[in-house]
């Protein structure tokens, strides 16, 4: 009469044990996809930061290329449709395509200032690149213990630490996007007071969020980007700019002697790009200064400044980040 109550017990504890293991293989299976999901992401942005890194790498050339066309471009009259001139080092020709509307000269020193702006770039693609290679090697470590483990903690601590290196890139399981009513005023409220000093019930910048978590405010209107630029960023604020676009003005809140994170100035050139005149174009020049460096003239059009002192990132844009920026807005601002 025993036998079978043990057979029952027996059965029960086999159940769960069974019921525990494919509650296991199934959350690995989710981290995994999920793990595997942001590789792929993080993969095409280090492709992409190569790039960038590439074409950085031809400015010795460009500058090279416009040194041997100068004494010919100053020869040559305006409504030209082609500089010719020799390599005087390998003895060959050099051609560069004239726009009839300006003078050659001209055309020549925007080579070298392109050539400048490239260089500038460097030190920012090679900071993405680290990150991204070091995003790349976290991805990798958690996917090993993932397979590896055994237990849940242990799969979900794995997955926390990928995620804590990349936390745009990985979305893990039940982890759903902060966009409530409530998150919305947490944010409202975090940008808001961030240090930036209020101006009433209605703001004249849009607010976004960087990767990093760091406020974006983005100019609504020209009027609007002057009281953003003149009366909302403070000295040591970041601010950027489309450059030789109209566009909106975007500021980067920073603390006193901080220097603007590589990936918040990715971030924020993004949102200048895309809020200007250059919003369909694929590689865009954005000017960029500290808020003290920034001077209204007397008597200009509203949204008209002029930076003192500035640098000029040449972005190629990113469909994917400027996705995720536009994605997590302030709707309350």
């Amino acid at each position: 009469m025993c036998a079978p109550k043990a057979t029952s017990a027996t059965s029960r504890v086999t159940a769960r044990a069974s019921a525990a293991t494919d509650a296991t293989e199934t959350v690995r299976a989710e981290l995994t996809r999920a793990l595997v999901k942001a590789r792929k992401k993080i993969e095409r942005r280090r492709q992409a930061v190569r790039g960038d890194l590439q074409k950085i790498a031809e400015a010795n050339e460009i500058a090279s290329r416009a040194s041997w066309l100068v004494a010919e471009a100053k020869r040559t009259a305006r409504g030209r449709t082609k500089l010719v001139a020799t390599d005087w080092s390998t003895g060959k020709p050099i051609e560069m395509s004239l726009d009839p509307a300006k003078s050659a000269s001209e055309q020549v020193e925007e080579m070298f200032k392109r050539a400048k702006r490239l260089r500038l770039g460097m030190p920012i693609a090679q900071s993405r690149l680290a990150q991204t290679e070091s995003q790349l090697t976290a991805i990798a470590h958690a996917m090993v213990q993932v397979a590896e483990a055994s237990e849940l903690d242990a799969m979900n601590e794995a997955a926390a630490q990928a995620k804590k290196a990349a936390p745009r890139d990985v979305a893990l399981p039940g982890a759903k996007a902060t966009r409530t009513t409530q998150d919305g005023k947490a944010r409202g409220a975090a940008s808001r007071h961030a240090g930036f000093p209020s101006l009433g019930k209605r703001t004249p910048y849009r607010t976004f969020f960087a990767r990093s978590g760091r406020a974006l405010l983005v100019g609504k209107g020209a009027a609007d980007n002057d009281a953003l630029t003149l009366r909302v960023a403070r000295p040591h604020d970041l601010w950027l700019h489309a450059k030789d676009r109209k566009g909106a003005h975007v500021v980067v809140g920073l603390n006193k002697g901080q220097a603007c994170p590589p990936e918040d100035l990715v971030d924020a050139a993004h949102l200048a790009a895309h809020f200007s005149g250059a919003r369909h174009e694929t590689t865009v020049d954005v000017q960029y200064t500290h808020r003290k460096y920034i001077h209204k003239p007397k008597g200009a059009c509203p949204g008209l400044v002029v930076a003192l002192r500035e640098k000029v990132l040449a972005l190629r844009v990113s469909p994917d980040i400027l996705r995720d920026l536009l994605s997590r807005e302030d709707e309350a601002s």
